[in-house]
């Protein structure tokens, strides 16, 4: 591997464009019915974070994956992301009715949890949709 190669594969690995990328999804999602109101900041850049790691360590590693392959992840995180969702916003239902305030606590963790969760998944979704709508085209394009 020459030194180019070497700066190519770490500009590949450099988590700018993907920042652009997961931030743009998560702020998409920031004032809904899945994000907690008056939630601290830190739950949005924890997903932030983590999508933007996963997204990079994942797209280089499973960029010769079958387009069959992309497609079943891609479906398959867009379940977990859909579940997450509905935990989301079961735990907002629940704050219809008076708790105490330990169970207050407890469920604003998970509503925190299931929340930067929900921001990875759907960004790891998009992604390898993306990555199978992008192998899916270049099979086309060959076969042309």
């Amino acid at each position: 591997m020459s030194i180019k190669d070497f700066f190519g594969s770490v500009a590949l690995a450099t988590p700018t464009l993907v920042l652009g990328f997961v931030s743009s999804w998560t702020d998409l999602f920031r004032n809904t019915l899945i994000m907690r109101p008056g939630g601290s900041y830190q739950v949005n850049s924890t997903g932030i974070a983590f999508s933007c790691l996963l997204a990079v360590v994942l797209a280089l590693l499973y960029k010769q994956l079958p387009s069959r392959s992309l497609k079943t992840v891609a479906l398959c995180l867009l379940s977990v992301a859909i579940l997450l969702a509905f935990v989301c916003y079961w735990i907002r239902f629940k704050y219809q009715y008076p708790l105490p305030r330990g169970s207050q606590e407890i469920l604003n963790f998970c509503w925190d949890a299931a929340s930067w969760l929900f921001i990875v998944a759907i960004n790891q979704m998009v992604l390898f949709a993306t990555m199978f709508a992008n192998a899916t085209w270049a099979k086309t394009d060959l076969q042309q």
